[in-house]
């Protein structure tokens, strides 16, 4: 998908209901439903921070994301930034976010 630092992100109006399972009282896991297709796709733990960056900063980048999950995980952020971009690929494929740049 080759995205770029300064990529925004929206969240459609269809994707409705976000269903956190918990584990010692925090939120590990959620499930993101697209109401329109009846599509569900589950983020694991670093997906949930990246949904609730997304949904908290709406006018940050991917950059400025990335590097808020670097220093909470410590992870090598060529890594991140695979990862994350093949998270995208999917929510943008299931209709769950909307690249606003690219």
């Amino acid at each position: 998908m080759n995205l770029t630092g300064s990529c925004k992100f929206s969240v459609p109006e269809h994707v409705h209901f976000v269903i956190f399972e918990a584990k010692d009282g925090f939120p590990s896991s959620l499930t993101l439903l697209n109401f329109e297709s009846g599509e569900f796709y589950a983020l694991d733990t670093v997906g949930l921070d990246f949904w609730c960056l997304v949904q908290e900063k709406k006018e940050t980048s991917l950059e400025e994301i990335i590097n808020v999950l670097i220093s909470k995980y410590n992870i090598n952020k060529e890594r991140l930034w695979i990862d994350i971009e093949e998270l995208v690929e999917i929510l943008v494929e299931k209709d769950i976010i909307t690249l606003l740049e690219h």
